[in-house]
């Protein structure tokens, strides 16, 4: 009788430890799902960094369009709203870190992605169109950390590339006014207006002190 107790008291307590552990459920597809990563924050600096991307292109040269990313540039830089790297170096970047554009415009998502993984705050991007002598640029500026396109500059021109290049102040202006920065003031070489003809003007007449005496005759 003795010798069952042991048994009976080793069986109780295997089917009391059944009863406690709870059965395992079916894995979900949540359970495989990788946790979401935060954004990173925004880089603390005096100026935000801002890159302008190379402008891709339909119907135009490939000179043509780099002097347009180029003239799309230099705005920027006047602007003085901005960090920016040189282009070279811009270029330079892009390829440390194994990032290839071209190919067509790319998701918004895609865009935002690329600037955080340059540290930039701002992309400048967008597309030239050439459609025999008028050109149309749409750009838009994009705030790399959840701000989404805060600006668009489409400008329209007709005639030669120096016409559509004396437009890109405008199309700048529209894209940094929507990130919040003043754009600057327009030099005469920006707008319309002429500076006055200055025209030569006779001296006034010798007062009558000053006149030279006249000769008499006898």
């Amino acid at each position: 009788m003795r010798s069952l107790l042991p048994a009976a008291l080793a069986l109780g307590l295997t089917l009391t430890a059944c009863r406690t552990v709870p059965p395992a459920r079916p894995s979900t597809a949540r359970d495989t799902e990788p946790a979401a990563l935060a954004e990173p924050p925004r880089p603390d600096r005096a100026k935000p960094l801002i890159f302008v991307l190379d402008l891709e292109g339909e119907n135009i040269s490939g000179l043509d369009l780099d002097v347009i990313t180029q003239a799309l540039w230099y705005s920027f830089r006047d602007a003085g709203d901005f960090l920016m790297l040189l282009r070279e170096d811009q270029d330079r970047v892009l390829a440390d870190r194994g990032i290839a554009l071209g190919g067509g415009q790319r998701p918004m998502e895609e865009m935002a992605a690329i600037g955080r993984a340059l540290t930039a705050d701002y992309l400048v991007y967008g597309s030239v169109t050439q459609m025999g002598d008028r050109y149309a640029v749409q750009t838009r500026l994009l705030d790399v950390y959840g701000g989404g396109v805060v600006g668009l500059g489409n400008i329209e021109a007709q005639g030669e590339l120096r016409d559509l290049l004396r437009r890109i102040p405008s199309a700048r202006d529209a894209m940094i006014a929507g990130a919040g920065a003043t754009p600057p003031e327009q030099t005469v070489a920006e707008t319309s207006e002429t500076v006055p003809e200055v025209r030569d003007t006779p001296p006034p007449a010798p007062r009558e002190a000053e006149r030279a005496p006249t000769a008499t005759t006898a």
